[in-house]
């Protein structure tokens, strides 16, 4: 099913002041790609509620995790394992390194940057 333009509009305008719309949203909402990038990009949590198909999609997941490298762990499992996305999520938050996949977690390169990232450093001794 597609939404018309006008209801896009009345979607993207509302999804300004409230998130907790796409919690109840029909599926058609929660699987269009304009809509779920518009919320990615202006709440940290919006790739929560995105359907599965836009949680696997490369553009919406690297939107979302740069504006909240939290939101890596809405993303699918691929992408957790992808550097790039990865990459970007810790350089916005350190911690979202929880998300990554396992092999990511293990690798010395991420975990430098996740504990840079998150300033951890200030407290090492020179």
């Amino acid at each position: 099913m597609e939404i018309d333009l006008t209801e896009i509009k009345t979607i993207m305008s509302a999804l300004e002041n409230n998130i907790s719309i796409l919690a109840e949203a029909s599926h058609a909402v929660k699987d269009d790609r304009e809509i779920i990038l518009y919320a990615v990009m202006r709440h940290d949590y919006a790739l929560k509620y995105a359907s599965k198909r836009l949680q696997l999609d490369r553009e919406v997941v690297t939107a979302a995790v740069r504006n909240n490298g939290w939101a890596l762990e809405y993303a699918d499992i691929e992408l957790q394992d992808d550097r790039d996305i990865v990459l970007a999520a810790i350089c916005q938050n350190g911690r979202a390194l929880k998300y990554a996949s396992q092999r990511l977690r293990d690798n010395k390169e991420f975990i430098l940057i996740a504990v840079k990232q998150d300033y951890v450093f200030k407290y090492v001794s020179e």
